[in-house]
């Protein structure tokens, strides 16, 4: 740990320093996680398509019953999406690029 100061206000926060291979660990990390949401988007339009078009062959409960289901997978997506892909890639652009002392920087990430 490194005490900074950020206009006389100390500020704690663990120094990263990354090699070249660390920057391209993350880096394929984003982007794998980057084409998953084309990926997501064409499953769920064709899914939601799929049953737009067999709807004429089951009942209305059931028609509902499968849009239910849809939609709480894509609740099911974006809960780790929002939690894992976003916080994951601002982490990784901190640490590629070396900055320092985001505590003092960016407070509304650490809060």
């Amino acid at each position: 740990m490194k005490v900074l100061f950020n206009g006389g206000m100390p500020c704690t926060a663990t120094a990263f320093e990354s090699s070249i291979f660390g920057v391209i660990f993350m880096v394929s990390c984003v982007c794998q996680f980057a084409m998953m949401i084309p990926i997501n988007i064409f499953l769920l339009y064709k899914s939601f398509k799929v049953l737009h078009d067999r709807r004429g062959d089951m009942s209305e409960k059931t028609a509902r019953m499968h849009r239910n289901l849809l939609l709480s997978l894509v609740a099911q997506m974006i809960v780790p999406f929002a939690t894992l892909f976003l916080p994951f890639s601002i982490c990784a652009v901190f640490v590629a690029f070396e900055v320092e002392n985001v505590a003092c920087e960016c407070p509304f990430l650490v809060a």
